[in-house]
């Protein structure tokens, strides 16, 4: 099993940290190194744990693949998210079609390069989007 925590004050603040619980009952917390945030999505068939985290930099990390692609959502300097594929060394920031003011945040990308995420339209109603290579 795996999850997230927070304590109140953290939790208000959108501070969490990741968490896994053995097959004996261990738990046992966590953060990835550098991250100031983190939340354990789920536990894959291979044993590793796979979620989302922010760096001491603000910028979220959301997903990765086997071939290396990382996908996420960074802030800038407007306050404005906006989701992000890091890729053979090379930063693409995009939005959706349809992103509003709130942003939006990539979530996964799978060994295809079909990335998945959210995006907040111009009234603020929430969305899924699929991005293909």
């Amino acid at each position: 099993m795996s999850g997230f925590s927070c304590a109140v004050a953290s939790c208000l603040s959108g501070i969490t940290h990741s968490f896994v619980v053995s097959k004996k009952g261990v738990f046992t917390s966590f953060d990835p190194p550098g991250a100031i945030s983190s939340l354990a999505a789920t536990v894959i068939p291979s044993g590793a744990v796979v979620g989302a985290y922010t760096d001491s930099g603000g910028v979220g990390h959301g997903g990765s693949n086997p071939e290396g692609d990382s996908v996420g959502e960074y802030i800038d300097t407007a306050g404005v998210a906006h989701s992000f594929l890091l890729s053979n060394g090379v930063f693409r920031s995009f939005d959706p079609p349809g992103t509003g003011p709130n942003g939006s945040d990539a979530t996964g990308i799978n060994p295809g390069g079909v990335i998945v995420g959210l995006f907040a339209d111009a009234l603020g109603a929430v969305h899924g989007f699929i991005r293909t290579p």
